[in-house]
């Protein structure tokens, strides 16, 4: 079950390996003693989870021991002579807390025997998976103590006071099948299958927005310590800031297929007002401006111009300017969202930035202002360089397709605009190349989607 490992000699206790790009294995490693927790391994532990929880490369651990035990309880030898008083002044056990509060992923993959605080770090974990050889239990009664690394309180929340009372009153252990039964564990898988499939999991929570990932994890924890009114409302304000990042966005974006209704909005009577609203007073006299609304889905608004052109390409030429097929466009609506959707700068804030801030704000751009969106603008400069190349490589001249589509509309105008903004392509000679070749077609061409509105 062990994978080889690159960093064999990092740790006394514990094989630190890296199989899959972004993910962390962790393998106990003190096979004479059943991997029982003393207090190097611990602070070895440790000392793994602060340094994953710093490196942004890393968005989840796996934690795993050997086939025969997970870890059979923390170290006896280390517990046998302490006493009362030096146990509380040293709050012993407290270093255990770490992994709670650790905020990626943790997967756990238990083959063997997972007892006492081998247990207790399993429950630990956030996604908990084990072999058909695995062996839970808290057996601390039969030493004359109680768990003291969240046994007493993490058991009876994952299976009931009364199986909770059954297992530590008389410190039996129950199998795997038994775990699962009772939503202590999500899968049990044979033994050669374990650690590939807390890896694939692993994998695939790597796939996903890593802020909104540890979001969930922050908020199913609170489930835990909260009322169910307060864990609502900490939760929705969870929900809620995650809206103001570019992983919403992109994402968002994508996902979302809906037809959409236009509307000529007001912002005198609407409830962004206080939000965007005064923006869009000073830029348009009229307190009006265009924007999308899907009804159907709880009155979704999108404002931008890039939005009105996927809506008329999708309802007026979804052969030619969006996809033959369904595939191709997912593929076309899919760069179009990179633009509109907040990934990418709009059009309109090309000039807003540069010329018309001052007749806004009355104010001069804020040099940082400027600076973040030419960031901004250089970063969809680089997106964009690497799939021209890929499509040259393909042998074909447009951004998604072998034929002109929205995106080519979309991005083009937004990219004529960039001169207004002082910015260069001479770092990406692919995006210099697509924007003189586009220069080239018929206006009626690149203002194709606008003439067909009309």
């Amino acid at each position: 079950m062990r994978a080889n490992s690159v960093l064999r000699g990092a740790y006394k206790n514990i094989i630190v390996d890296n199989p899959i790009k972004s993910v962390q294995l962790v393998t106990l490693d003190r096979p004479k003693a059943l991997n029982a927790l003393n207090n190097e391994l611990m602070a070895e532990f440790n000392d793994i989870l602060n340094k994953a929880q710093s490196d942004g490369e890393i968005t989840s651990v796996v934690l795993t021991g050997s086939d025969k035990a997970f870890a059979a309880g923390a170290d006896i030898k280390e517990m046998k002579d302490i006493s009362f008083v030096e146990a509380y002044k040293r709050d012993f056990l407290s270093s255990w807390n770490l992994i709670r509060d650790f905020r990626k992923p943790i997967i756990g993959a238990v083959s063997g025997y997972a007892l006492g605080g081998g247990f207790e770090i399993a429950m630990a974990t956030d996604i908990l998976l084990a072999s058909e050889s695995a062996k839970f239990g808290q057996p601390e009664i039969n030493l004359g103590i109680i768990p003291g690394g969240g046994g007493t309180q993490r058991l009876i929340r994952a299976v009931g006071k009364a199986k909770a009372m059954e297992m530590i009153l008389t410190g039996r252990m129950i199998k795997a099948q038994e775990a699962y039964d009772r939503g202590l564990i999500s899968q049990v898988l044979p033994n050669d299958q374990l650690l590939p499939a807390a890896l694939k999991i692993a994998e695939e929570i790597a796939t996903k927005s890593s802020i909104s990932v540890q979001a969930a994890k922050e908020s199913i924890n609170a489930a835990y310590e909260m009322p169910l009114s307060e864990g609502l409302r900490f939760e929705r304000r969870l929900f809620h800031q995650l809206f103001a990042t570019n992983d919403q966005k992109e994402e968002l974006g994508f996902a979302y297929r809906g037809d959409y209704i236009i509307h000529n909005l007001d912002f005198s009577q609407h409830p962004l007002k206080g939000v965007k609203g005064e923006f869009f007073e000073r830029v348009n006299p009229n307190g009006r401006v265009p924007a999308l609304v899907d009804h159907m889905n709880d009155h979704f608004i999108i404002w931008e111009s890039g939005a009105i052109l996927q809506y008329l390409a999708r309802r007026y030429a979804p052969d030619q300017y969006l996809g033959k097929n369904l595939n191709e466009q997912m593929t076309t609506v899919q760069w179009v969202d990179f633009q509109i959707s907040g990934q990418g700068p709009f059009q309109g804030q090309v000039v807003y930035f540069k010329h018309f801030w001052k007749n806004a704000t009355g104010e001069d751009a804020p040099p940082s202002v400027i600076r973040r969106y030419e960031n901004e603008c250089y970063r969809v400069f680089a997106v964009l360089e690497k799939q021209l190349i890929r499509q040259k490589e393909k042998g074909n001249n447009f951004i998604v397709h072998d034929r002109y589509t929205i995106a080519d509309i979309s991005f083009h105008g937004w990219l004529r605009s960039i001169a207004k903004a002082e910015l260069s392509f001479k770092d990406y000679p692919h995006v210099a190349d697509w924007v003189n070749r586009m220069e080239k077609r018929p206006s009626t061409q690149r203002a194709a989607i606008s003439l067909v509105a009309e």
